[in-house]
């Protein structure tokens, strides 16, 4: 099964890339990092949102280029985890 991402500014697509399932949630949350970068973006500022068709990370700080990293496909509750955790990650790591 492959994964379709999807990336919106101002509610345009942006981008977007399919990938294999194997390769999603790396994916998935490198493309978050790369298009809401932590160093831009405060933690507090973000909004991630995870069901069983589709996950949601979204830019909510307010600037004039908000950006929403949408992923659709079948996830299971341990791809949702893993997902949150490579965010979180992202603000512990972030230089």
């Amino acid at each position: 099964m492959d994964y379709q991402i999807l990336v919106f500014e101002n509610h345009d697509i942006y981008t977007s890339k399919i990938v294999p399932a194997d390769e999603a949630v790396n994916t998935y949350v490198d493309m978050c990092v790369r298009y809401v970068p932590p160093e831009y973006v405060s933690e507090e500022y973000t909004d991630f949102q995870g069901t069983e068709r589709f996950v949601k990370y979204n830019d909510m700080s307010g600037g004039d280029k908000p950006m929403m990293v949408l992923m659709t496909g079948i996830f299971t509750k341990e791809m949702i985890a893993a997902i949150r955790d490579g965010l979180n990650n992202s603000y512990t790591n972030k230089m």
